[in-house]
């Protein structure tokens, strides 16, 4: 029989044995390759998620842009620095430093052109007179306001011929001991113009002026706010910084005290206290 037959044959040896081994190292060698390509693998996707991020050194690029942004506004503000700023600059630019910043606080006076004013004639009698905030020749800043202390302030206008004439005056009545107890004096150079000669500080300086002397600004505004008739221009103040009196023009020395007195009582002087030489316009 066919199974029989089959049954009873032989298996047939295999007559290759060097083609069994190479087959081995075939199957051997295509195992490592492959090992060895999942091992590439891995370590390619090691080395990327481990390489530095481009994109953040763009990034630290541009912030070196922007400190040198930076550095050109350090640059920019630096030269503004230079540069005054407007509310600081001084208004005598044109005159040499003459004239300054000034500001008044309070009503205006009213108008007057009385030679000397007393209390029949005085329009202000009784009124608080403004305040004055300025700066002497040196730049010290200085108030002149209600302090408890009576005042004289004299507005002198440098090429005035009638102040250059009472500056000394007034200097002589302070040397002399004249000057009431409890009484200031005060001056504001104003009404300032170098063409017209006779710098007001070296003027005030050469005639060995002594009281505090207040610069005015360009627009003359402590001589507007004042309301002066004519030069030489003063007003007197009680303690309570109260207008008693006011002169315009020159006065002699005489009527020169009684108006000192009258600010030291806060009393307007009298009718007939004397008169005052017409002085330059104001």
């Amino acid at each position: 029989m066919w199974f029989q037959n089959v049954a009873s044959q032989k298996p047939t040896p295999f007559r290759h044995p060097a083609s069994l081994v190479a087959l081995l190292v075939s199957l051997l060698v295509l195992s490592a390759c492959a090992v060895a390509t999942g091992s590439e693998t891995n370590l390619a996707d090691d080395n990327e998620s481990s390489a530095p991020d481009l994109t953040a050194n763009d990034e630290g690029a541009g912030g070196a842009d922007n400190a040198d942004d930076g550095a050109d506004n350090n640059e920019s503000d630096t030269s503004s620095d230079d540069e005054m700023p407007a509310g600081d600059e001084d208004s005598g630019t044109e005159t040499g430093g003459a004239t300054a910043p000034v500001a008044v606080d309070g009503e205006p006076l009213a108008p007057s052109q009385e030679p000397i004013t007393n209390e029949a004639t005085e329009p202000s009698l009784g009124k608080v007179a403004p305040t004055i905030t300025g700066t002497t020749f040196d730049g010290e800043e200085v108030t002149v306001g209600p302090d408890g202390r009576a005042k004289v302030i004299y507005f002198l206008a440098h090429w005035c011929p009638h102040c250059q004439a009472e500056v000394p005056v007034i200097q002589a009545m302070i040397d002399d001991g004249r000057l009431p107890e409890g009484v200031d004096v005060y001056a504001v150079s104003t009404a300032v113009d170098l063409s017209r000669g006779n710098p007001p500080q070296a003027w005030l300086e050469g005639e060995g002026f002594q009281p505090i002397v207040i610069r005015d600004d360009d627009a003359s505004t402590a001589l507007s706010a004042f309301s002066a008739g004519g030069f030489p221009y003063a007003v007197y103040l009680d303690a309570n910084h109260q207008v008693v009196a006011r002169s315009n023009g020159s006065i002699d020395s005489g009527v020169m005290g009684l108006l000192w007195e009258a600010a030291a009582t806060g009393t307007p002087p009298p009718a007939d206290a004397g008169s005052a030489e017409e002085g330059g316009s104001a």
